[in-house]
């Protein structure tokens, strides 16, 4: 029984033919073909809008040379103020501020003149008669001479004193002395320093 059923089954089998050699070597499988890439079909462009008005493109300022320009020029220039200024055009001078009516005017100074100038053409200053000659300041002390009013002449140095004629000689310097009139008054005596200056100085 086993016997038949073994013949059944190999007769029910079908032979098939060999696909390859035993001994052809064994090919790699060929790699499959990659995919092609899928491109984005571009987004159309959107509709212009029929309400908006199209925008002028701005124009390009020129480029300005700011080296040749006032000052008053390039913060125009910056602010947007006033046009380009053309780079060779002569600079404009800026005007002169006017002055207000409040701004005192300087008046022009006077050359200052020597304090011990004298005019003959005019009456020297009454100092009690008293009148400086000359001072001698290579001397130690120095000494001046005076003229006082009964004529007479006298040298004196600082710290001379003249009681005739109620004076003191407090100092001597170039061309000028200080001297101290003292003034009785009462019991007290008031005394009034002044200073004289030389009628003919000489250098």
């Amino acid at each position: 029984m086993r016997t038949i059923l073994v013949l059944g089954v190999l007769t029910g089998c079908e032979s098939l033919p060999p696909t390859h050699s035993p001994l052809e070597p064994v090919k790699p499988p060929a790699p499959a073909a990659a995919p092609a890439p899928v491109v984005a079909a571009p987004a159309p462009a959107p509709a212009p809008d029929p309400f908006e008005e199209p925008e002028d493109p701005e124009p390009e300022a020129p480029e300005v040379d700011f080296s040749k320009l006032t000052p008053a020029q390039r913060m125009a220039v910056l602010n947007g103020d006033a046009p380009p200024v053309d780079p060779e055009a002569p600079p404009v001078p800026e005007p002169e501020p006017e002055p207000s009516p409040d701004t005192p005017v300087a008046s022009p100074v006077a050359p200052a003149t020597p304090v011990y100038a004298w005019d003959p053409a005019t009456a020297p200053p009454a100092t009690w008669g008293v009148r400086l000659l000359s001072t001698v300041n290579s001397t130690l002390p120095p000494r001046a001479v005076i003229g006082l009013p009964d004529g007479t002449e006298e040298v004196v140095q600082p710290g001379s004193m003249l009681p005739d004629h109620d004076l003191v000689v407090m100092a001597v310097g170039r061309h000028v002395i200080e001297v101290a009139h003292v003034v009785p008054d009462g019991v007290q005596a008031r005394i009034e320093t002044r200073t004289i200056q030389a009628l003919f100085p000489s250098d």
